[in-house]
């Protein structure tokens, strides 16, 4: 009985167990009739558990200031009123005939207010008074006047200075007949200062009486003064012991400095004490001078605690301290606002925190700031120069004792070095279960997000409106019919808006996603640079996703028709010019040379083929990010470009790309074509949903400059060249180096008497008339010798016509010594093309011509150019010449062979290098290569090539460098195909350090090959460094496909490791790390694609602010769970601990009922769970 009763024990335990384990960390399901899944995610952050508001690990004092000693440091100042002039406002009174205004005595400049009065009598006066109501009590005050009086038969005349009270008496009188003067008075209770100035005349006679007065100049100053004093503890002057006040230390109250161990025991103590009754906003500043510390290594932190504020609406309106850490350029504030009867909200300011409390002692410090985000953030630079602790009263004018007050204690200021043990990567591993039916195939992709927002655009309008033109608003509407199908399944509720409409919701600034499948209308465009269209997705932050070709070039207009702006269309719509002629844009003549769709498109099954659809319209890169100031795109497919113009000459070598890309405060998707073009390259209606699905502008921080670690990336640390620049460029005149042509003039040129030679001021014109005779015609070349050891190759773009067969021969004058003398001419009737009417671009190997005529040329050796050509009797001919040059390829020097012959030659077209060949069963190696400048390798470094072949038979191609250590050459890279090949990457690993220099071959398969051809590597990049870099959020990819997958399955995915922007900003930062989940899949049953996405956030980060990436240096990374999870291997259980309850209670069963045989019934079940957990 008892042993019955244990058995069921235990295994109600295993029950208890197998419920407990299939609890995940972080559980999230979502479902539908077809999709069932549960998924644990578990982010893995670092090797240690973070503070909750520390970034990094730890550091060193780079400066601190805790004021243990009575020396405090601080500059003071406290605020003042500042001062005033008063004057009298207008006359109080008046006899007489009145002159000036009252204006004319508010200065001491001739400029009167006057009094006349003539008769037998005559009277004159002028009172003026001069409010000094405003003036606080005690506070002293100066009266000053200028002023005149006459009486012709000085009867009598006077003035006096008085004081009145309110009600206009006389208090006192200050001056009796002191027509001009300064007084000093000390504020009573006086509201005016009144001058009174009278003058009277009598006569008894026939002669007329007069009298006049004049005032030039009645003025009251009062002096600025202190309207407030700082106060400090009078037993320990300036520093007090923190806990007297506090009844703790900082310490205790959980705030200590970053990367500090000392004692924090006292602190620098000030009482901020207003004493003035007059309304205003007065600013007490206490000033901290640091030691110029650079802005970009230092992370700031300080610690105070308030020990009394006036919390009284009747004496403050409110009270503000406020921390400030002043740079070279900007000042970063942190701001404790005290304000009466309320507790605890958030305000934000433009380049401040600021923390609401009613609460009378606290504790602040930059904890305190840990969830406090700025609205906008600013960016300083240089030194860290001060910091300023601020006090700010808002006064009622009412004063009680001894206050408005705030009294503080500054425990600490500093700032520190971090170490390199910070967080610098993240990651998480997805464990999931999914049931489904129907579907052929199902993929599940994750993306990390930043501050997800799912509620952001939730709305999507397509723009449909038939009396616009369209290309087929059939295939439109099917195109809308899939996204309003597909879009809700992601959330988003979807609307089709005619051009009216369209307009209506970009005026309003809505913050929706529209679509536009055909030409924009002119309702939102109008060719301006003030469109709507610009304003609403640069202004508004509006989100555009534009599915045609080159938007703007064209638009549309009501009745059907569409208008043109041309070329300056995509800059009127999205501000910035994202499509040009001549930028790699098909039909434009540019070829691909690197195509790529990213590892995060690949991962949503974007496949892209190319860009090369009837009117491709990339975005270009280059424009987008030297016009754009945020430059924040997330690309799915890219490719570099060579954009040659006619003639062949490259005009420059250009990125364009498909991807969402940031417009001002909004977000555009610029697919390249229409519809129907993008199916032919790739891109169809599901692709594009997953591009909504994934896109950055649901993502509160800036979520594009995340970057994902490739192992496998090799770097360009120690060598890169990706451009193969040559010493001078086509169709150049007189380069600093090597020798070009270009003809706009025709007088470095002579040509044989009989024959005329001419230029239209590009092309060269060399004319033979219809001969008469047989013989030799020649075209020099008066140019400066050139070595043909640094500048072995000539290139010439070159036509014929005449009667007389094509081509021309080659002629080389050689000096073999570099005296300055010719010593020899090579002429072995090399042709260089071989038809009328064609234009041909011309190679020659000078330095392989010479050495097959003879001559083994020598460091000394120099050459000239010339033509020749021979004509019989009754022919004529005339040779075109666009450009020649003589070069050579900056930083590498020709690799010479014995065997080199003129068509072993090199030649790039600015951004790839092709090394071609022609092949001979000569008995000697036909070889063209370089040789690099030197370059500093370490053992383990890796080289890198990126090279496609052209050819019908074997050839190799290798990457080789001598090493002492090994006494041989050691070849890095070996690749050896047998016909024309795409694209492909080589790469080698260097066993030794040292310097070394590459040898960059296409070497002939074999010394006397069975056929003859002309045999190319054209190389795109060769690099050299180490293994593992940070590489762009695009890059990065973390999904998995199953083909027709089990109806009922458990897998996981690890995500590769990635770390924050670079760019964290100024102030305490917070992230909210998450992870975004997208799975879809093809179900047969309805014949069609579904969707089911989830955001999870799944950590959160807060980081002390900094001001210089440099100081994330990139650390080994190692995996830990953040926070309490399960092991992986655990958290893989969710079916198999079904198997285990199952069998428990199965279990039971047969314990109690079929009492002996439970060990055989026991290990049967293990049997049948190991086999089932095994498949």
């Amino acid at each position: 009985m008892r042993k019955g009763i244990a058995i069921i024990l235990a295994h109600i335990l295993l029950i208890l167990l197998a419920v407990t384990l299939f609890l995940p960390a972080y559980n999230f399901s979502f479902s539908s009739d077809n999709f069932n899944v549960n998924a644990t995610l578990i982010p893995q952050i670092n090797d240690r558990k973070t503070e909750e508001y520390a970034w990094y690990q730890s550091g060193s004092s780079t400066y601190i200031e805790d004021f243990e000693d009575s020396s405090h440091g601080f500059t003071e100042s406290v605020p003042t009123q500042p001062s005033t002039v008063l004057h009298a406002t207008d006359i109080y009174s008046y006899e007489g005939s009145l002159s000036g205004t009252v204006e004319d005595t508010y200065s001491y400049d001739g400029e009167t207010l006057s009094a006349y009065d003539e008769g037998t009598t005559a009277t004159a006066s002028i009172t003026l008074r001069i409010d000094v109501s405003s003036i606080v009590t005690g506070k002293s005050y100066e009266i000053n006047w200028y002023t005149s009086a006459f009486s012709r038969n000085l009867h009598e005349k006077t003035i006096r200075i008085d004081l009145l009270d309110s009600a206009g008496s006389v208090i006192t009188t200050l001056a009796l007949n002191s027509y001009s003067g300064s007084l000093t008075q000390t504020k009573g209770s006086e509201y005016y200062v009144q001058l009174y100035i009278y003058a009277y005349d009598e006569v008894s006679t026939t002669t007329i009486g007069s009298a006049g007065v004049s005032v030039d100049w009645f003025e009251i100053d009062v002096p600025s003064y202190a309207v407030g004093e700082i106060r400090h503890d009078s037993s320990y002057p300036y520093v007090v012991y923190v806990a007297s006040k506090a009844g703790t230390t900082s310490e205790n109250a959980g705030f200590s400095p970053l990367f500090d161990l000392g004692y924090q025991l006292y602190g620098y103590q000030a009482a901020d004490i207003i004493n003035t009754t007059v309304t205003g906003t007065y600013t007490f500043v206490h000033e901290w001078d640091f030691a110029d510390i650079e802005a970009g290594t230092a992370v700031i932190d300080f610690c105070i605690f308030v020990n009394y504020v006036t919390i009284n609406s009747t004496l403050a309106n409110y009270i503000k301290l406020g921390v400030e850490y002043i740079y070279t350029s900007g000042t970063v504030q942190y701001v404790v606002y005290f304000a009466p009867g309320e507790t605890g909200t958030l305000e934000q300011g433009s380049n401040y925190i600021m923390y609401r409390t009613s609460v009378k002692t606290l504790w602040i410090g930059l904890k305190t700031f840990n969830n406090k985000q700025p609205s906008e953030i600013i960016t300083v630079s240089g030194s860290l120069q001060k910091l300023r602790v601020k006090v700010e009263f808002s006064t009622t004018g009412t004063l009680g004792t001894d206050e408005p007050r705030c009294d503080f204690i500054v425990d600490w200021i500093g700032a520190w070095t971090p170490q390199e043990d910070q967080i610098n990567s993240i990651k998480y591993s997805l464990f999931y279960e999914i049931s489904h039916k129907g579907f052929e195939n199902i993929t599940i992709a994750t993306v990390p997000t930043l501050d997800y927002d799912e509620t952001a655009y939730k709305h999507v309008l397509l723009f449909y409106d038939t009396r616009y033109y369209c290309y087929s608003w059939t295939e439109v509407d099917e195109l809308y019919t899939y996204f309003e199908k597909a879009l809700p399944q992601l959330g988003y509720s979807v609307e089709r808006v005619d051009a009216d409409e369209l307009r209506n919701y970009m005026e309003s600034g809505a913050k929706v996603i529209v679509i536009i499948a055909t030409k924009v209308p002119d309702t939102v465009f109008d060719a301006t640079d003030n469109t709507l269209i610009k304003n609403w997705l640069r202004n508004s932050g509006g989100v555009l996703v534009y599915i045609e070709s080159w938007i703007g070039y064209k638009y549309g207009l009501p009745d059907g028709t569409l208008a043109y702006d041309y070329r300056d269309g995509d800059d009127h719509a999205v501000g910035v010019d994202i499509n040009n002629w001549r930028y790699g844009m098909n039909g434009d003549g540019s070829y691909s040379v690197r195509f790529n769709v990213t590892p995060l498109a690949r991962s949503l099954g974007i496949n892209v083929i190319a860009f090369n659809s009837t009117r491709c319209r990339p975005v270009i890169i280059d424009n987008y990010e030297s016009q754009e100031p945020e430059q924040r795109y997330l690309l799915f497919a890219w490719d570099r470009r060579v954009c040659p113009d006619s003639e062949g000459k490259t005009l420059r070598v250009t990125t364009v790309a498909l991807g969402w890309f940031k417009f001002g405060n909004g977000w555009g998707l610029i697919l390249p074509d229409r519809y129907d073009e993008l199916r032919k390259i790739g891109i169809d209606a599901d692709d594009i949903v997953k591009m909504i699905a994934v896109a950055p502008f649901r993502q509160k921080k800036d979520v594009t400059n995340i970057q994902v670690w490739n192992d496998g990336y090799i770097t360009t640390d120690v060598f890169h060249d990706d451009s193969f620049t040559e010493c001078n460029s086509p169709d150049q005149e007189d380069p600093t180096y090597g020798a070009g042509e270009d003809f706009s003039d025709v007088s470095d040129w002579s040509c044989t008497s009989g024959s005329t030679l001419s230029t239209d001021g590009d092309i060269g014109k060399w004319t033979i008339p219809t001969t008469s005779a047989s013989g030799n015609w020649y075209l020099w070349w008066n140019m400066d010798w050139i070595n043909v050891y640094n500048y072995p190759f000539i290139e010439i773009r070159c036509k014929s016509t005449g009667t007389a067969a094509a081509g021309v021969i080659l002629r080389v004058p050689v000096d073999t010594d570099g005296d300055g003398v010719q010593d020899t001419t090579v002429d072995d009737n090399l042709r260089i093309f071989a038809e009328h009417n064609t234009w041909y671009i011309v190679h020659i190997n000078l330095y392989g011509y010479l050495l097959s005529n003879g001559i083994t040329p020598s460091s000394s050796t120099q050459v000239k150019i010339q033509f020749r050509k021979w004509l019989g009797t009754g022919v004529d001919f005339t040779l075109y010449l666009d450009w020649v040059r003589v070069y050579g390829y900056n930083g590498y020097t020709l690799y010479r062979p014995n065997g080199a012959d003129r068509y072993d030659t090199i030649y790039s077209d600015g951004d790839t290098i092709t090394l071609q060949i022609t092949t001979e069963a000569d008995g000697a190696w036909d070889i063209a290569g370089l040789y690099s400048s030197s370059i500093t390798v370490s053992a383990g470094d890796w080289c890198e090539a990126r090279v496609k072949y052209e050819g019908n038979n074997p050839a190799k191609f290798f990457i080789r460098y001598w090493n002492k250590t090994a006494g041989t050459n050691i070849i890095i890279i070996d690749w050896e195909p047998s016909s024309s090949t795409d694209w492909v990457i080589l790469r080698g690993q260097f066993p030794y350090s040292g310097t070394v220099t590459l040898e960059i071959l296409n070497h002939e398969y074999s010394v006397s090959p069975s056929w003859t051809e002309t045999q190319k590597f054209i190389i795109d990049y060769i690099k050299i460094g180490s293994k593992g870099d940070w590489r762009p959020i695009y890059e990065f990819s973390a999904s998995k496909f199953y083909d027709n997958p089990y109806w009922h399955f458990y897998d996981s995915l690890i995500s590769p490791k990635w770390n924050l922007p670079e760019n964290v900003p100024v102030g305490v930062y917070q992230y909210q790390i998450g992870v975004l989940i997208l799975i879809w899949g093809y179900n047969y049953v309805d014949s069609d694609y579904m969707y089911k996405v989830q955001q999870v956030d799944v950590a959160t980060i807060r980081a002390i602010h900094t001001y210089s990436w440099d100081i994330f240096s990139s650390k080994p990374y190692v995996k830990l769970s953040y926070g309490f999870t399960w092991p992986p291997n655990l958290a893989l259980i969710p079916l198999s601990s079904w198997l285990l309850w199952i069998y428990a209670i199965c279990l039971d069963f047969f314990v109690i009922f079929v009492k002996k045989r439970q060990l055989h019934v026991i290990a049967t079940l293990l049997i049948l769970a190991g086999i089932y957990l095994i498949l």
